[in-house]
C-alpha cells in the first residue's frame, strides 16, 4: 500500500511538471533563465519517471528485472546530482546574469556532479553508494553520505552565495529578488535533511516540485512587470512603485522624477535598422542600471526610447550632479563601443511636491524633458 501511495505522488508530480513544461512552452525561448529552468524542470520529471520505475521494479521480484533495477537506481543518482548541479547554475545566472562567469566557473561546479555520476557507475560492482538483494530490494551503502553531502553542498552553496550578493546589494528591488533565492534554496536542504532519517517516505522530490512551482509564479510575477527588452521594471512597475512611494512619503530626502529620452532615435532605427535601435536601447539601459542599482534608485523603461528614475535626493543640485553622471557615462558608452552613431539624452525632472498626484509629478517632468529637447534643436539649426 505504501509503495503504491509513494507512485500515486510521483504521478501527481509529474502532471504538475507536464504542466509547467507546456507554460514554459509560451515563454521567450531568448531568455536564458527560461531555458535553464526549463532543463531542471525535465530532469525533475525524468527523477519521477525513473522513480515509478524503480518501486514497480521493486514490487517484482522476478531475477531477470535486477539489471533494470539497478540501471534506475544510477540513473536516480546521476539526475539528482544533475537537479543540484543545474540549480546552482541557474542561481548563479539569476543573480549575476552573466554567460561568460557560467563559463568560467562552469567546470568547477560540474566536479562534485562529476564525482558523483563516477561513484554511482562504479557501486554497481563496490556497493558504495546503494545495494539491491535478491529480491529487487533497495539498501543504502556504507558511501551513501557522499551523494547527500553533494546534493546539500549544491543546494547550501546556492543559497550562500545568493545571500552574500544580497549582503553587498544597494538596490532594494534587487536585494529582495536576491533573498526569494536565499529561500527557495532551504526548503529543499531541509526536506533532504528529513529525508535521510525518513528513508522510504517521498518528501525531498515533492519538496522541490513545490519549490519548483514557487518560482515558477516568481518568474511569472517577473516577467510582468520587467521589459522584456532591457531587462529593467517596466512601466506597469514605474507606475506601482511611485505610486506606493507618493502614498507612504514621509520626511527627509526629496521624492524626484527624471525622465530620460534618446535623442534622435527615430533617426538610429531608419537609418541602420531596429535592430540596432534595440541594441541602443539596450545600451542605454545598462549604462542606468550602473547608476541606479549602486544608489538605490528605481530604474524603469517608460515606453519608446524613454525611460524613467525614481530616486529620492537632498535638493536640485544632487539631480543635476545625477543628470551630469548619467551624460558622463553615455558619452564613455560612444567612445569604448565606438558606435556608428552617437548617443545622446535628454534628461527633464520633477519634484514630488506634497498632495499633488502621480500624474501631475510625471506631466512636470515631461514638461521639462521637452523643453530641454526643443532647446537643443534650435541651437543645432
Amino acid at each position: 500500500m505504501e509503495k503504491w501511495l509513494h507512485i500515486e505522488i510521483d504521478v501527481i508530480c509529474i502532471s504538475i511538471l507536464l504542466q509547467l513544461i507546456n507554460s514554459l512552452g509560451r515563454q521567450d525561448e531568448g531568455i536564458s533563465e527560461y531555458k535553464i529552468f526549463k532543463y531542471i524542470v525535465y530532469i525533475l520529471m525524468g527523477i519521477h519517471l525513473n522513480d515509478i520505475i524503480w518501486f514497480v521494479l521493486e514490487i517484482k521480484s522476478w531475477s531477470t528485472v535486477y539489471v533494470i533495477k539497478i540501471l534506475s537506481i544510477v540513473i536516480y543518482f546521476v539526475l539528482s546530482g544533475l537537479v543540484a548541479f543545474m540549480w546552482l547554475i541557474y542561481t548563479d545566472y539569476r543573480l549575476f546574469q552573466k554567460w561568460e562567469r557560467i563559463y568560467k566557473l562552469g567546470k568547477w561546479y560540474a566536479i562534485p556532479v562529476s564525482i558523483l555520476i563516477g561513484i554511482s557507475i562504479v557501486s554497481i560492482w563496490t556497493k558504495w553508494l546503494y545495494d539491491v538483494d535478491i529480491y529487487n530490494k533497495y539498501y543504502r551503502g556504507s558511501a551513501y553520505w557522499i551523494f547527500i553531502v553533494i546534493i546539500l553542498g549544491y543546494l547550501i552553496y546556492a543559497s550562500m552565495l545568493a545571500y552574500s550578493q544580497s549582503r553587498s546589494t544597494v538596490n532594494t528591488y534587487e536585494k529582495h529578488e536576491q533573498r526569494i533565492l536565499v529561500y527557495f534554496s532551504i526548503l529543499p536542504v531541509i526536506a533532504g535533511i528529513i529525508q535521510i532519517f525518513a528513508q522510504g517516505i517521498p518528501i525531498m522530490w515533492p519538496a522541490i516540485v513545490i519549490l519548483i512551482l514557487m518560482i515558477f509564479n516568481n518568474i511569472q510575477s517577473k516577467q510582468i512587470f520587467t521589459d522584456s527588452l532591457t531587462g529593467i521594471n517596466n512601466r506597469r512597475q514605474l507606475n506601482k512603485y511611485l505610486g506606493t512611494q507618493m502614498l507612504y512619503r514621509q520626511g527627509g530626502d526629496k521624492l524626484y522624477l527624471l525622465l530620460i529620452d534618446i535623442d534622435l532615435f527615430k533617426r538610429i532605427n531608419d537609418t541602420y535598422g531596429h535592430t540596432e535601435g534595440d541594441r541602443a536601447l539596450i545600451y542605454v539601459a545598462d549604462v542606468l542600471k550602473q547608476i541606479c542599482y549602486g544608489k538605490n534608485d528605481f530604474l524603469a523603461r517608460y515606453g519608446g526610447d524613454e525611460f524613467a528614475i525614481v530616486c529620492k535626493r537632498k535638493d536640485k543640485e544632487t539631480i543635476e550632479c545625477l543628470r551630469r553622471s548619467i551624460q558622463e557615462k553615455i558619452q564613455e558608452l560612444n567612445e569604448s563601443k565606438k558606435l556608428k552613431y552617437n548617443l545622446s539624452l535628454s534628461i527633464g525632472y520633477a519634484e514630488y511636491e506634497s498632495e499633488s498626484m502621480e500624474n501631475q509629478l510625471i506631466v512636470d517632468a515631461d514638461k521639462m524633458l521637452y523643453k530641454i529637447k526643443a532647446k537643443q534643436k534650435i541651437e543645432s539649426v
